[in-house]
């Protein structure tokens, strides 16, 4: 598991996504071109805290929906191509062992190589960085309690 949705007002939007894409329900997904892509799919640029800003821009939400890459439609949706992302609420997402207070900046964490996790969070060290702030102290937490911080969406800014 990834993430999970907790509680709060998602509002969620349909974006567009290509037919090649595999999305799971909790994936972080940016906006970019025209279409959601996963965290893992951002081009790595020079270093984690640059791709994490390049991320945390075009950061839509999280995926409420799960795709195939074999296939077009959603299940469930009657347009092909078309995705449900929740862009705000808080939900709970796995991340990289650490000590956690209400209010601390997470974005995603790296995984090995130069990429991206879809839905494991690591401490950030400014909002820039940032996909979510943290609503729960947890101490040694593997896993933690997170606002959605949609670039994208206005109303979860």
């Amino acid at each position: 598991m990834s993430s999970r949705y907790l509680y709060g007002e998602t509002n969620p939007v349909s974006a567009p996504v290509q037919t090649a894409t595999a999305v799971s329900v909790g994936d972080l997904l940016g906006y970019a071109s025209g279409y959601v892509y996963k965290a893992s799919a951002q081009t790595w640029d020079t270093n984690l805290a640059t791709t994490q800003t390049n991320f945390a821009t075009a950061f839509l939400g999280v995926s409420g929906q799960k795709k195939l890459d074999t296939e077009a439609r959603v299940f469930g949706n009657s347009t092909d191509n078309i995705l449900r992302v929740d862009c705000s609420g808080i939900f709970e997402f796995d991340c990289s062992s650490a000590s956690y207070v209400i209010g601390d900046f997470v974005g995603p964490a790296k995984d090995t190589g130069n990429a991206l996790l879809d839905g494991t969070l690591a401490k950030v060290a400014s909002a820039a960085l940032a996909i979510g702030r943290v609503v729960e102290n947890a101490a040694s937490a593997t896993k933690i309690k997170v606002q959605l911080l949609s670039s994208l969406n206005s109303v979860a800014r």
